[in-house]
C-alpha cells in the first residue's frame, strides 16, 4: 500500500486490505507469533480475520500505529515506488535491471507479458526468493500494484533487497507506449 511504501517497521510484511485474507493465508505461519501494525480502527477486524484463518498467535500490536513508532524515534524503512512512465525510462537506461512480474500464469496468457520480465507468481515467491538476483536493481509489478507491494516486502524481509514497486502495475503499463507482448489471439 502507499502508506506501507512511505514508512514501515523494518522487516514488516505488507498485507494490503484488498486480498488481506488471501495474503495472510499464504504468508503468515500458524506457529510463529504475529505482531500487528495497522490503523487503530482496523485492529479488531484484522484480528477477527486472522482468527478465522487459524492464525491465533497474535502476540501484540503497535498501539498508535506508525505515528507512535515515529514519535518514539525508532528506525523505519520505505519501499521505493515509481510510475510506469518513469520505470520505462529507467529500464531503457539501465539494461542491468531485473523486472519481476508476480502475476499468475493465467494473467500472462490473458493480459500479455512485458518483454524480458521474469515471472514468479506472488504465491510462489517466498519459496523462490533465491531466483531473484541480489546484484541487480529489481523492479516489481503485478496487475495493478497491490501484489507488487506484498512482493517487495517479501524480498526485503527474506533477502534484504530493496526493489522498486511499479505503481499501477500491468494495467498502467498497457496504457503507455512501453513495449509488451499482447495475449495470443486465435
Amino acid at each position: 500500500t502507499p502508506s506501507f511504501a512511505t514508512s514501515h517497521v523494518p522487516g514488516a510484511l505488507s498485507l494490503h486490505p484488498e486480498g488481506f485474507f488471501t495474503y495472510a493465508g499464504w504468508f503468515l505461519s500458524y506457529d510463529r507469533p504475529v505482531l500487528l501494525v495497522c490503523e487503530p480502527w482496523l485492529l479488531d477486524h484484522t484480528i477477527v480475520l486472522l482468527h478465522r484463518l487459524g492464525v491465533d498467535r497474535i502476540d501484540g500490536y503497535l498501539a498508535g500505529g506508525m505515528i507512535a513508532w515515529h514519535t518514539a524515534a525508532l528506525p523505519a524503512e520505505r519501499t521505493p515506488t515509481m510510475t510506469v512512465q518513469d520505470a520505462c525510462s529507467s529500464l531503457d537506461a539501465d539494461a542491468s535491471s531485473w523486472l519481476l512480474d508476480v502475476r499468475r500464469p493465467a494473467e500472462l496468457t490473458g493480459q500479455g507479458e512485458i518483454r524480458n520480465a521474469h515471472n514468479i507468481p506472488l504465491q510462489e515467491l517466498e519459496q523462490r526468493l533465491d531466483e531473484v538476483p541480489s546484484d541487480q536493481h529489481i523492479y516489481v509489478f503485478c496487475g495493478s500494484g497491490v501484489r507488487s507491494g506484498v512482493a517487495a516486502s517479501l524480498l526485503a524481509r527474506g533477502r534484504g533487497l530493496q526493489p522498486t514497486v511499479i505503481l499501477g502495475g500491468f494495467t498502467g503499463w498497457r496504457s503507455t507506449a512501453c513495449p509488451y507482448e499482447p495475449p495470443y489471439q486465435e
